[in-house]
C-alpha cells in the first residue's frame, strides 16, 4: 500500500510533491507512535481515517497541520482496537481533576467517564462509536 496515494485518494485533495508528503507522513505516524506507544494501529484503517479528515491545499501541507496523535488514537479508538482503549482511558484522568476542582464526588466522577467512555467508544445499534466523528478540530 502506498499511504500517500492513499492519503491523496481518501482526502480528495490534489497530489503533493512526493517527498514533502512522505516526510510529513512520517512525522504523523512517529508522532502517534511516540504519543501512544501501546496502542496497535492498522495502517490501512488509519490511512483511510487520516484521509477522510485532511484538508487544505495538499496532503503534504494538511498532515502537518493534523493534530496527528490524536487522530491516531481515534481511529484506533474507532477500530474498536483494545489497546487504544486503554490509552483512551489514560486520558480520562483529566476528568478526575475537573470533577476535584468542582468538588464532585468520587461517584459522581466515574459516572462522567463511565458516560464518555459509552458516548465515544460503544458501538450502538450498527452506528459507530461516537469517536468516529472527531475531524481533528476541537
Amino acid at each position: 500500500m502506498d499511504p500517500i496515494a492513499e492519503l491523496t485518494r481518501a482526502s480528495g485533495l490534489p497530489a503533493p510533491a512526493s517527498v514533502a508528503a512522505q516526510s510529513a507522513w512520517a512525522a504523523a505516524l512517529a508522532a502517534a507512535r511516540t504519543a501512544w506507544p501501546t496502542v496497535k494501529f492498522d495502517d490501512t484503517q488509519l490511512v483511510e481515517f487520516v484521509g477522510a479528515r485532511l484538508s487544505g491545499p495538499d496532503v503534504a501541507t494538511a498532515l502537518a497541520t493534523l493534530p496527528a496523535a490524536d487522530v491516531a488514537l481515534a481511529a484506533a479508538c474507532a477500530a474498536q482496537e483494545p489497546t487504544a482503549h486503554a490509552a483512551f482511558d489514560s486520558i480520562l484522568t483529566e476528568v478526575d481533576a475537573a470533577g476535584a476542582s468542582t468538588r464532585a464526588s468520587q461517584d459522581q466522577i466515574q459516572e462522567v467517564k463511565q458516560l464518555l467512555r459509552v458516548q465515544l467508544l460503544v458501538v450502538r445499534e450498527g452506528k459507530p462509536a461516537g469517536i468516529a466523528g472527531y475531524k481533528g478540530k476541537g
